[in-house]
């Protein structure tokens, strides 16, 4: 098929554009998860385990591409465990922090799973690296936050990171954070409803040049009452984003895509992951 034959392409930015249609079919055939996992498993493993660790162009950039894309959809659970004590390691988390194991390519990547799977002792050391760390260290560890699947810690987030005025984080780091809530899996939907309670409150941090882009937050979405649900939203509030008429199109339209391809395409997909 046309996805496996771009998976082997020799060039990394073929092989990794491959991937892109993988987010749909996770978030939108949910009944097709162990025909995704094996199927993701079959097409990139070999090639992950060749050039992982190369000094390369491949080795470099499609390496962690692959990695995320085996560890959260293709459920290699010995890749994740690796992962997670790489992250551990390099936070501290039992004991003194050794940073020397894990590569920068899989930073982000191992903090993220560390967050997923360690939960609330990983919150502090992550904040922490987020405020103080390096530039690749800051960015990395405000996404990991927002990886996280623990109750209490997303609920911290919400509280003192992204809404409190005395949030420990830049504003563009809250608002990664956010972003990445409201892509989350566990949390994704709670969140949007967090955003729609919040947002007078909320976009009191948001510099006036980024306030347009709040219509963004329904990006996730990939049906038509969601989209009409976030058109409402956004024109309610419109006085709340200035400028918010080209981003709203351009998530519209993303919606729609989504939606289309989802109508036409997701049974196809389901019963073709089958076979494979």
């Amino acid at each position: 098929d046309g996805m496996s034959a771009f998976a082997k392409h020799p060039e990394y930015d073929v092989a990794s554009g491959s991937t892109r249609l993988l987010g749909f079919m996770r978030s939108e055939l949910p009944d097709s998860v162990d025909d995704i996992a094996r199927y993701v498993t079959k097409t990139y493993k070999a090639r992950y385990n060749r050039i992982v660790g190369t000094d390369t162009v491949e080795g470099n950039l499609l390496a962690p591409t692959l990695a995320g894309l085996l560890v959260r959809t293709g459920q290699d659970e010995k890749l994740t465990n690796q992962m997670v004590d790489l992250g551990s390691q390099y936070l501290g988390l039992s004991g003194a922090a050794d940073k020397s194991e894990l590569s920068p390519n899989m930073l982000s990547l191992a903090l993220r799973e560390t967050m997923r799977k360690v939960g609330k002792p990983a919150y502090q050391p992550l904040l922490d690296m987020a405020v103080n760390g390096s530039s690749l260290e800051k960015g990395a560890a405000a996404g990991a936050l927002a990886s996280t699947e623990d109750e209490e810690v997303y609920k911290m987030l919400l509280a003192d990171v992204v809404l409190s005025e005395d949030s420990p984080l830049t504003g563009r780091q809250s608002g990664t954070v956010l972003n990445g809530l409201l892509g989350s899996g566990t949390f994704g939907d709670q969140t949007w409803d967090w955003f729609k309670a919040n947002l007078p409150a909320y976009v009191k941090k948001v510099p006036d040049v980024r306030k347009g882009r709040l219509p963004g937050a329904g990006g996730n979405f990939c049906s038509l009452d969601r989209r009409d649900e976030l058109r409402r939203f956004v024109e309610a509030n419109a006085e709340l984003m200035p400028g918010y008429e080209r981003r709203l199109l351009q998530t519209l339209e993303s919606i729609e895509l989504c939606a289309a391809l989802k109508e036409a395409k997701a049974d196809e997909l389901a019963a073709a992951l089958k076979t494979r």
